[in-house]
């Protein structure tokens, strides 16, 4: 379906003025490429540091400053947007969470985020049985994100999509005490307080948060109070803790629902009947605590992680409500270690995780807004355990090897407490081992090749496990999915600090978990495995100064994601139908201008294709045009930085979906997004 014109003629601008600004620095790359300076960027999302031009697969680092996250709306999606091969969707519905995918795999939940491991100070927010969920994440204290793409089941399993590992800002840079402030369209504000203080190497600090907004929506009011304390020091001469506290209060997040085509065309602004008689919406409050030791030893160091998590959450669907009070305990080991042999240089880490998750999900029916009679009760644990080893050797100084393995064991359990309709008590293990490797060759300085075998294996979440018939228990069809991929790419560097990607993959799954609808109980689903699926595509990232002030950035991405064979439990065939909920183009391009310190403008367009909302290719979201400009300014106050900030969000005011409901029964797959919006804000440090 076209674009209107009126969009694709801004995207046309912006990408025109890219290429045409001058000075870009790509007319003689050879001459360009002879004057490098060292690369100091490093990766860790490999369990181990290592310089961004070794790197033998596709990975996007990102080092986002104020201005990349300046409104109320803002969250971790917004700052992952340059990502090329990366979608985000859900941004505005508080109760279905934000949902990401990476080279198509996530999107297959319609709450939470599947196949993806995603990890913040090196502590996993992915849990034991695979779902991540981010809401006590708070994208103001980011100061690094790095997406590793692809599948990684030799470092951490479960990973079909690839990794997405976050760091906070750095204690020792934020002493003093910062307050800031700001408010926008559809009754949006945030709040937020912090303080921190640091004595030798030492460090403490502490924030909290509150986000309100009513909602572009009917019925899509919502709330989150975060509350993060954190700890950074060194003990014993080079032995080094760091520790943190996170607390999360979201009283409310009211679900609008999904739309059919005509009640979207009708009132974008409207909730679904249904989800309004029956109040659908969700509360959570959450605890979350963890403590992180290093120490070095003898050409290496040993690491040990662990963190505990409490979670009482209460979710109303239509027709259906469910209480459930979690407990989660992860550890982690792991054991580096370097050295030479002549002209080859060699890294390892080995190293094992252990987690437990324990959970009381006790359904009730929904009685018009009301907690009714209970259906269901029942405990369901999952422990997991996985041992890994990665080596990196570089034979010579222009090629690297890496390669890996790991053994995953995972166990659900399910003990019925609910007998009315029988003991549906059960029992499932999944074991699998995961191999991968790849290479790295630099043909001169700044410009490398690289290749990579991959794999993941990729077990059902609780909810997937959940029997189609819904009085509770395991369904014990459901398989893991396996994923193979093969990829290769090109990474160069230019002296004027430009620098690019470009990777192609391919990728086979076999036994995909693909949700289907559960008869009369609109917002449940019940997972069934296709037989086979293929996964290929391209992606391109471009970050190019224009001038000492002006600085570019594009991302292109495509991608073919479709059913191999697949027939559904009613006999209906989707071979070769594309695999719903992913776009096939996304384009991502930006100007950012700072011509002092003081002030900095952002201009960006985000140009997403079209998606499939079902498995029959039946119901299609449009392709839209995002365009954006903020800008922020800086003044000194009575001793303390102030920054005056705001913008436009969707400035040509698109009408685009913001989610899908993939499969949603009733057809009501489509979520609309929010209107030409406006904000203002500000920050200061004292």
């Amino acid at each position: 379906m076209l674009l209107r014109n009126k969009n694709m003629g801004t995207l046309v601008v912006v990408l025109v003025t890219l290429i045409t600004l001058p000075d870009v620095g790509l007319g003689n790359s050879t001459e360009s490429l002879g004057t490098l300076a060292p690369i100091t960027i490093t990766i860790t999302s490999g369990r181990m540091e290592q310089s961004l031009e070794s790197r033998t697969g596709a990975v996007s680092v990102l080092e986002p400053s104020e201005q990349d996250r300046p409104g109320p709306a803002s969250g971790l999606g917004d700052l992952l947007d340059p990502v090329p091969g990366l979608f985000a969707a859900s941004r505005y519905n508080g109760a279905q969470d934000l949902r990401l995918s990476v080279r198509g795999f996530g999107a297959r939940g319609n709450f939470g985020i599947r196949g993806i491991r995603i990890l913040l100070d090196g502590f996993p927010l992915t849990l034991p049985d695979g779902q991540s969920a981010l809401d006590d994440l708070d994208p103001a204290l980011i100061a690094r994100a790095e997406v590793r793409r692809g599948p990684a089941g030799s470092l951490y399993g479960s990973s079909a999509g690839g990794v997405i590992s976050l760091e906070s800002s750095n204690l020792f840079a934020r002493t003093g005490l910062v307050a800031g402030a700001s408010t926008g369209s559809y009754g949006t504000y945030e709040g937020r307080i912090g303080y921190g203080t640091s004595y030798g190497n030492q460090a403490l600090g502490a924030q909290a948060s509150l986000r309100h907004s009513d909602g572009y929506r009917d019925h899509s009011k919502q709330e989150h109070r975060l509350f993060t304390l954190q700890y950074q020091g060194d003990v014993n001469g080079d032995d080094s803790v760091s520790a943190f506290l996170t607390g999360v209060d979201s009283p409310y997040a009211l679900d609008p629902g999904g739309l059919t085509e005509e009640e979207s065309r009708r009132d974008r602004g409207a909730a679904s009947p249904v989800n309004l008689a029956f109040d659908a919406g969700e509360k959570v409050q959450q605890l979350r605590a963890g403590i992180a030791f290093t120490r070095p030893i003898r050409a290496g160091e040993i690491r040990v992680r662990g963190q505990a998590l409490g979670r009482n959450f209460e979710n109303k669907l239509p027709f259906s409500a469910t209480e459930l009070d979690r407990g989660v305990g992860t550890v982690s080991l792991e054991l580096e270690q370097q050295g030479d042999r002549g002209n080859a240089f060699w890294r390892w880490v080995a190293g094992v995780d252990l987690a437990l998750q324990r959970d009381r999900r006790t359904r009730f029916l929904n009685d018009l807004g009301s907690v009714g009679a209970r259906t269901a009760d029942q405990r369901e644990t999952v422990k997991t355990a996985g041992g890994f080893l990665n080596l990196i050797v570089e034979p010579a100084p222009n090629l690297t090897l890496q390669a890996g393995m790991r053994a995953d064991w995972l166990e659900y359990e399910l003990e019925d407490k609910f007998l009315d309709d029988g003991d549906d008590s059960g029992l499932r293990t999944f074991a699998e081992l995961s191999p991968g490797g790849g290479a790295s060759l630099r043909l001169r300085e700044g410009l490398h090749l690289f290749g990579r075998v991959s794999t993941a294996f990729e077990p059902p979440t609780t909810t997937e496990l959940a029997d189609p018939s819904g009085r509770g228990g395991f369904n014990k069809s459901v398989d893991p999915q396996d994923t193979l991929s093969l990829e290769a790419g090109i990474s160069w560097r230019l002296a004027e600090g430009g620098q690019g990607e470009l990777a192609g993959f391919y990728t086979k799954v076999k036994d995909q978990l693909v949700q289907i609808p559960i008869a009369g109980q609109p917002g449940r689903f019940f997972y069934v495995n296709a037989a086979s699926s293929r996964y290929r595509g391209m992606e391109l990232s471009v970050d190019q100064p224009l001038d000492d002030d002006l600085k570019a950035a594009l991302s292109f991405s495509w991608g073919d994601y479709r059913f191999d064979d697949f027939t559904d439990a009613d006999g209906n065939r989707f071979d070769d139908n594309r695999i719903p909920g992913i776009p096939r183009y996304q384009i991502f391009a930006s100007l950012d201008h700072q011509p002092s310190e003081k002030l900095s403008t952002t201009l960006s367009a985000r140009w997403t294709g079209k998606r499939y909302a079902d498995n029959a290719n039946s119901a299609i979201a449009d392709s839209y045009v995002l365009v954006g400009l903020h800008g922020s300014y800086r003044v000194k106050l009575a001793g303390s930085q102030v920054r005056l900030y705001g913008g436009i969000d969707n400035l040509f005011d698109e009408e685009y979906d913001d989610n899908l409901r993939i499969n949603a029964a009733s057809r009501r797959f489509f979520e609309p997004a929010p209107e030409r919006g406006f904000y203002i804000g500000m920050s200061s440090r004292f």
